[in-house]
């Protein structure tokens, strides 16, 4: 073993300290991956070994920093040797890692291609304190950079979204710097290269709620990119881009002003599902995509679904093509999740509403509207207790999951009662949590249940702690018999 003197005590990691300098010095080739793991897990998760708080990072960050530069050592030992450094400035604070290193180094970090470096650099960033502490750095513009790049591994790409978005929520003077001609112009060249344009959709979708003001060209796809694009994996991501825009501009009130800026982005989605002979090949593999977006619109923007309804009759279309011979799958789902107040006004649909298995979802979907269901739906008790076993038990779940529905099954609909409470073969776990469901919200509402009371309880009593009702204490009694 080479001679080499260290002041810590414990065995492995004297032992990594001598393999560290041997790799340093091309006394050894090949790392040594069982002792660098065994020191890893030590240094990540022995924190009394930093009581000392210098000791440590004094003597594997030189031994670590000379491998990693170093042209003689292995891609393999800078690999582990970078995952060794990075278990230990998990024990530090930015300040203190600058203490010991410097801003130029961790920008050097970034600046190398070795990726696992890079990544390491993003770690010791997320610790800055104050965030603005980097704004007047070249890091910002370095992280969006890495964005750019090609060949950028989907792990860098990750952690340097994840800094470039802790930075801008920690920084007013980084979000200033994102927002720099300079940066906008490397995002805008991210959103015009087709090999890296997803991973503008990632970070725009997350950054706006902290920078709404980014420039609108950013995050606005005109028809014209939409249609000249033949790549269907890159039409299918502006599809679910907007999915997601949709859904945070409805809870983030920083961004809602964006549900004012997309009418042609909801016009040529609408498209994507209405018009047949627009993008074929997308909706032949990506048939889902616009109906989850429209559904979606319906229920965040009713007054933008309204208009984009009236224009494209989207409802009437989906009606006639869900009745087709082999149904449609899109046509489908868009029935079952668009907002159901929608259907109040088509009776000839609701009241010829056909329940069959694939109608299902549409069904369940409609018994959540009030109107729909107390006045409009001509569904019977008869043929929802025709249903197969798990069919019926998933209708019965969507009638109790409102109050209106409750008062519908027990008072109109006894029949179904007691079908349901008759079904005592629950092996199969589908059909056990169905029921459990299904008796946990009728038991939440024993006191508007009537003559139904007293066997709901025993049921739900039975089925959640293994035997019969006691008192009322036991239903709640979750410890078992």
């Amino acid at each position: 073993m080479t001679t080499f003197h260290t002041d810590l005590q414990d065995p492995t990691l004297v032992k990594t300290l001598v393999h560290l300098n041997e790799l340093r010095q091309a006394t050894a080739i090949d790392a040594n991956e069982r002792l660098f793991d065994q020191a890893e897990l030590k240094l990540r998760g022995d924190s009394s070994l930093y009581q000392n708080e210098d000791l440590i990072i004094n003597e594997f960050a030189p031994l670590i920093l000379d491998i990693v530069r170093s042209d003689r050592t292995t891609a393999g030992a800078k690999t582990l040797s970078i995952k060794l450094l990075d278990s230990i400035l998990d024990h530090y604070s930015f300040d203190q890692i600058l203490d010991k290193f410097s801003m130029n180094l961790l920008i050097e970090g970034l600046n190398t291609n070795k990726d696992e470096l890079r990544i390491m650099a993003t770690h010791v960033l997320l610790k800055a304190r104050p965030a603005d502490i980097v704004a007047n750095t070249s890091i910002v513009v370095t992280l969006v950079s890495l964005l750019s790049n090609t060949d950028s591994s989907v792990g860098l790409v990750n952690a340097v979204e994840q800094c470039l978005l802790q930075l801008a929520a920690g920084g007013e003077l980084v979000r200033r710097r994102i927002k720099s001609d300079e940066v906008i112009n490397v995002l805008r060249q991210i959103k015009a290269d087709p090999k890296v344009r997803p991973r503008i959709y990632d970070l725009i979708v997350n950054l706006l709620p902290i920078i709404p003001d980014l420039p609108d060209d950013l995050y606005l796809i005109s028809l014209e990119e939409f249609e000249n694009e033949d790549d269907i994996l890159l039409n299918s991501l502006v599809l679910s881009f907007y999915t997601k825009l949709l859904e945070v501009a409805s809870t983030d009130s920083r961004i809602s002003f964006v549900l004012d800026k997309i009418d042609e982005q909801i016009d040529f989605i609408t498209r994507v599902y209405i018009d047949l002979d627009f993008k074929k090949e997308l909706k032949n593999f990506f048939n889902l995509e616009p109906v989850v977006f429209l559904s979606q619109l319906s229920r965040i923007a009713t007054g933008k679904f309204e208009k984009v309804d009236r224009t494209y009759k989207i409802l009437n279309f989906a009606i006639d093509r869900y009745t087709t011979k082999d149904g449609d799958s899109s046509s489908v789902y868009l029935l079952a999740k668009v907002d159901p107040s929608f259907f109040e006004s088509r009776d000839a649909f609701t009241q010829g509403f056909n329940l069959e298995s694939r109608t299902i979802p549409i069904f369940d979907n409609m018994v959540k509207d009030r109107t729909l269901l107390l006045e409009k739906l001509r569904v019977t008790s008869t043929q929802i207790a025709a249903l197969e076993v798990t069919d019926f038990m998933e209708v019965v779940q969507s009638l109790t999951s409102t109050d209106f529905g409750i008062r519908k099954l027990v008072n109109d609909w006894p029949s179904l009662m007691t079908r349901l409470l008759g079904i005592t073969n629950v092996a199969n776990p589908e059909i056990w949590k169905y029921k459990i469901n299904i008796l946990e919200s009728l038991y939440n509402a024993r006191g508007s249940i009537g003559v139904w009371s007293r066997r709901v309880r025993e049921e739900y009593s039975l089925m959640k702690n293994g035997r019969p009702l006691t008192s009322e204490a036991d239903v709640m009694d979750t410890t078992g018999p």
